[in-house]
């Protein structure tokens, strides 16, 4: 028997307490250790949720095109089922007003933590494009029309004389009103033959050169003859020289119109071709040419021989009309390339704010 029973009762109680205190902090670690673990895959499963949803918007803007959407009614919702990877539930467009709309997605982790993204992008209204072409040429500079040349702008009667449902969409005339604000208008002249325009007028509605420049479909420059591109039978859009088969609208070229940007001299030599033409230099155009659609140029045009323009011209320095060639203003044209051109149909950002809130 101890000689100290007391002493040694004391101890064993203060190991007793040291243990239960190691126990408890151990558990309590384990506990908190459990639980940290717990929010941060909680915290990476709602990350994943969120990059799948996010990825899901940025697949939908990757594959976006006004021309599917123009049809929408505001405050209209259209499901992209066919647009959301594998980890998103679901993606919607919503038109919110005029040519402002809103992607949202929402996806949902493997653990069932969900999120949200949204983004609303502006796209470009066919009438604030249409606004700058209100006559065949209009220009600063001086004009020279040969005797045997012409420049033509287009009364309602030529304009109805050549209506046809696949040739000129009923929209074209809808949004020639808009555009002019004229509810007279299919009992007046469509536009003048020759206009003058104002400093910066070589603008398409909201886009300034610079920007033209950046989304253009082909960027070229020098000497060009415009003729189709296939490759095995498809239309091959990324020859700087495919501008599309204005004359063979059923070839897989018809369909293509272009955003054509030259940031120098531009020669057009024969061929057809269909699109928006903008020349940051001075352009020629000669051998027989064809163009069809809206044309801008920052400097000096000169149209020879028997070549043709068939929209509108936008001129910021001379032109001249030699020979036997042709201007015409033809809305059917203009609208087409307007409505068509895949760069047009693009989202853009809509302000300083990109990503929203989605709920």
């Amino acid at each position: 028997m101890s000689p100290h029973p007391r002493r040694d009762a004391m101890a064993l109680l203060a190991c007793v307490l040291v243990l239960l205190g190691l126990g408890t902090v151990s558990a309590a670690l384990l506990y908190v250790g459990l639980q940290e673990s717990r929010i941060s895959r909680a915290g990476a499963d709602v990350l994943r949720a969120r990059l799948a949803a996010e990825s899901a918007v940025r697949i939908a803007l990757a594959m976006w095109d006004t021309r599917e959407f123009r049809d929408m009614a505001p405050a209209e919702v259209r499901a992209l089922d066919a647009a959301s990877p594998a980890a998103a539930d679901r993606i919607v467009v919503e038109r919110l007003a005029g040519s402002l709309y809103r992607i949202r997605a929402q996806a949902t982790a493997p653990s069932g933590a969900r999120a949200r993204a949204g983004i609303v992008i502006r796209t470009l209204d066919i009438a604030e494009l249409w606004r700058p072409f209100g006559a065949a040429i209009t220009l600063r500079g001086d004009l020279r029309v040969d005797a045997q040349a012409d420049v033509v702008g287009l009364d309602y009667g030529d304009f109805a004389a050549q209506w046809t449902p696949d040739d000129c969409p009923a929209a074209a005339f809808t949004d020639l009103v808009r555009t002019f604000g004229r509810a007279d208008l299919p009992a007046t002249r469509v536009p003048d033959s020759v206009a003058a325009t104002e400093p910066g007028a070589t603008r398409i509605g909201p886009l300034a050169p610079t920007t033209l420049a950046d989304i253009a479909d082909h960027v070229v420059t020098g000497d060009l003859t415009p003729a189709p591109a296939y490759d095995t039978g498809r239309c091959d859009t990324g020859v700087p020289a495919n501008w599309g088969a204005p004359l063979a609208p059923d070839d897989p070229c018809g369909h293509f119109f272009p955003l054509v940007f030259a940031p120098g001299d531009l020669h057009v030599s024969g061929g057809a071709a269909q699109g928006v033409l903008i020349v940051a230099g001075d352009l020629t155009i000669d051998d027989g040419a064809r163009f069809y659609g809206p044309v801008v140029v920052a400097g000096r045009v000169t149209i020879r021989d028997t070549s043709t323009i068939r929209g509108a011209l936008i001129g910021s320095g001379d032109v001249a009309v030699h020979d036997q060639a042709r201007i015409t203003y033809d809305p059917c044209a203009i609208w087409r390339a307007l409505a068509r051109a895949p760069a047009l149909n693009r989202p853009f950002r809509s302000g300083p704010r990109f990503w929203v809130p989605a709920f």
